[in-house]
Formats: C-alpha cells, sequence, structure tokens
C-alpha cells in the first residue's frame, strides 16, 4: 500500500524534519510518497519517497491526470497516482489557522472529500491548529477536518480550537514527533562552548515586533553568553532568515552557522550549552536534546511546548529584561533534569500515537 505525505517540504527545515520522522517510523512497512511541491528530489531519493503526481497549482485535474498515466511509465520513474494512494498523513505542522490563509485547507478539502468518499484513511499528525476566529477558515478547516479518520493536535490549546470546530472531529492529544530524531552519527560542526542564537523572520511578519527591536533583544541575548565567557553563534534554521542572521552575527562579530540537512542543524542544537531561538523546530531540537532553550515565539505553540518538556519558565515573552532571562538559563540546572525526563516521555507517547497510526493505515481497504 502507498502512504502520501501531505505538508511537507524540503525548504522548511522544520517540515523536512517530520518527512524524516514519517520515513524513519514507517518507511519499512508502507511503501511512502510525498508531493513534488517544494521538496527535493536528493531528499525524497535518500528516503526512499515517491513522487506523488498531485501538483498544488491544479489539484484536481493533476488527481484525475496521475490516473490517467500507463501502471508502466509511473513504476519505471517512481511515480504514484491518485488511485494508488491508500492512506495519507497530513504533517503540516502549522498550516490551518488564522494565521494563513484559507488556500491550503481548501486545496486538502477537495482532497480529503475524494479520499473519504473511497474509504482512504486520513490521518492528521500531531501538529498545531489554530485560533478560527476568522470565519472562512473556520468553514474550511472545519470542512477539512470532518473528513479525518483522527486528528492529533500537538497541545491543549489546538485541542480546544480543534473541539470549537465541531465535536464530531475524531481528535487526541499527541506531543511533536520529530523529538526522537537522533543525531548520534553526525560529527559535531562546531567545537568548544556557545551559545546558539536561531532568528525567525516571522516574529517581525507575523507579531507587532519592529525588525531592528526584534534584532536587538537577540543581539542582548547574545552578548549576555559573551560576558559570561560563551562564544554567540548564529544558526540560521530556515535560509529565509539568513539576512536577520547577518546582521546580528556583524553586531557580535561572531560565527553564523547554516547547513542544508536539519538533522546537522539538531546536532548543532544538542551540543549547544544553551540556546535562544524563536523556531519552532530549533526548540525542539534542543529540548529533546537536553539543551537549556529560551523560546522567544510568535504563537501558542512555543508556549505550549515548553510546558510539554516540564519548562513554561524558558519561555520569553518579549518585555522581559533579556540578560536576566539569559542568565537564569544559565544556571537552572533543576530545569535542564526536567526536560531530559520529559524528552523520554515523549518518546513514549510518540510510540503510542504511531501504533495509532500504524493500526488505522492496516485496517486500510486496498485501491483497485
Amino acid at each position: 500500500m502507498t502512504v502520501d505525505i501531505r505538508g511537507v517540504n524540503t525548504h522548511n527545515k522544520g517540515a523536512e524534519l517530520m518527512m524524516m520522522a514519517v520515513a524513519a517510523r514507517l518507511g519499512e512497512e508502507f511503501q511512502l510518497s510525498v508531493s513534488p511541491n517544494g521538496s527535493r528530489y536528493p531528499v525524497r531519493a535518500r528516503l526512499g519517497l515517491k513522487q506523488t503526481l498531485l501538483l498544488n497549482q491544479a489539484p484536481i485535474t493533476s488527481a484525475f491526470a496521475s490516473d490517467r498515466l500507463p501502471r508502466s511509465i509511473r513504476n519505471a520513474f517512481g511515480l504514484t497516482s491518485d488511485s494508488e494512494i491508500s492512506g495519507v498523513l497530513d504533517a503540516s505542522g502549522f498550516a490551518y489557522s488564522d494565521s494563513f490563509s484559507t488556500r491550503r485547507s481548501d486545496r486538502e478539502a477537495r482532497h480529503a472529500n475524494r479520499w473519504h468518499r473511497r474509504g482512504t484513511p486520513i490521518v492528521f499528525l500531531p501538529q498545531a491548529f489554530g485560533p478560527f476566529d476568522k470565519k472562512e477558515q473556520r468553514v474550511s478547516s472545519a470542512k477539512l477536518l470532518s473528513h479525518a479518520t483522527i486528528v492529533f493536535a500537538r497541545d491543549k490549546v489546538s485541542l480546544d480550537h480543534i473541539r470549537s470546530l465541531s465535536s464530531r472531529i475524531p481528535v487526541q492529544l499527541s506531543p511533536d514527533f520529530t523529538v526522537g530524531l537522533k543525531t548520534t552519527d553526525i560529527p559535531s560542526p562546531i567545537d568548544g562552548e556557545f551559545a546558539a542564537i536561531v532568528p525567525n523572520s516571522k516574529m517581525v511578519s507575523h507579531t507587532k515586533l519592529g525588525l531592528d527591536e526584534y534584532l536587538d533583544t537577540l543581539i542582548i541575548a547574545g552578548r549576555t553568553a559573551q560576558s559570561a565567557g560563551i562564544e554567540p553563534v548564529v544558526v540560521i534554521h530556515e535560509f529565509s532568515d539568513m539576512q536577520l542572521g547577518e546582521r546580528i552575527a556583524e553586531a557580535l562579530s561572531c560565527r553564523l552557522f547554516a547547513h542544508a540537512d536539519p538533522l546537522v542543524l539538531k546536532r548543532v542544537l544538542g551540543d549547544a550549552t544553551i540556546a535562544v531561538a524563536s523556531r519552532f523546530h530549533a526548540i525542539v531540537g534542543a529540548l529533546s536534546q537536553g539543551t537549556p532553550v529560551l523560546a522567544y515565539g510568535w504563537s501558542h505553540k512555543y508556549g505550549e511546548l515548553l510546558s510539554d518538556f516540564g519548562v513554561p519558565q524558558w519561555q520569553f515573552h518579549g518585555d522581559e529584561d533579556m540578560r536576566r532571562a539569559v542568565e537564569s538559563l544559565l544556571v537552572d540546572a533543576t530545569g535542564k533534569d526536567t526536560v531530559r525526563a520529559s524528552a523520554v516521555e515523549i518518546v513514549a507517547k510518540n510510540s503510542a500515537m504511531w501504533s495509532t497510526v500504524v493500526d488505522i493505515l492496516k485496517a486500510s481497504p486496498k485501491p483497485a
């Protein structure tokens, strides 16, 4: 059977980590496929993923056309037609919310309606949802999620937002599923003690923060690390953050580190003494490896993630003193112990979630 992974890509490192996590857990049990939209062929090939012939630019037309392509051609080039999809996993991370347009939810709802009619299970892997205060997003997301076999909300706030859409949507709570991705086989790219500073352009585009205000706050974090004898290193978790990172690195006269492989970035975050980060999966990468991290984010998902790891005090809201926040992080030995214990519990919850997913997919009727 072929299971299609929706919502992942390789230009967003968090989305790529989710793609990797799905492949690592399910790749030996199912044939997996993914859309070519936004995903690089070398990564798909390395993970053993087929290419789904469903194009975002023409979702319904491409689905119809994919079923008309001869099987011999599909097999020769590792292509998957719409009719061959016997299970769907949505790993969008955070796409169904008032923070974004309804373009994706409208498109996915049209696909989901077709899959639902033919009995194809649709699973929404742990991700953030909501709020749904805007009517258009509320209607579109409710239509999409009503076709789900099960929805895993990544946090309690998201769970409440989904329940506000409809009591009939089958939803459960389950934490982020990239926590268990290992980096032990990756050599350390950076030696010595360092503080990882991870910017996020959405802190400016999705909040009321001014660019200079945001950059100054991260620069203060870096200077506080320098005062403690720890070298700051600006870590670029998304290439769209490069300009922000360059300005921070210039102000601190420090190194800037970027890499195409998100697991290498995760290794860097695991090696760091501390991190100050605004990218969600950079924070996951740090916490899952026991690195204390000050999370400075733009949505409810950041605070909820810290609560999952038992360290809500590591959230920076923007109106505190950054210098004091970094100094407190450096000496919070209790928080570090709590994070390590919580990571073990989260991996166990991930295992239970995957068992449920496998059971649902294996119960799927085979495509004609």
